[in-house]
């Protein structure tokens, strides 16, 4: 799974100016994933709340566009 959001990484970095991906995504890893879901470890809360304002629903694209499943949810 860790193979998945480092493709899918590499599609957001296409789509992103370089700064904001530097500033937002690039710190993100992988704390757990399965099948269905992946959590991303982040900073702080203000991060993680930023994040899903702003940038869920590009993350959750990519992820899908990686072969992540539909229903397939980040935390």
């Amino acid at each position: 799974m860790d193979d998945l959001w480092e493709r899918a990484l590499q599609d957001l970095k296409g789509k992103l100016s370089t700064e904001n991906f530097d500033t937002w995504l690039s710190p993100l890893t992988v704390d757990r994933a399965d099948d269905a879901a992946l959590t991303l470890r982040v900073p702080n809360k203000f991060y993680a709340d930023w994040l899903h304002t702003h940038y869920l629903d590009l993350v959750l694209d990519a992820l899908r566009a990686q072969g992540a499943p539909d229903s397939f949810r980040v935390d």
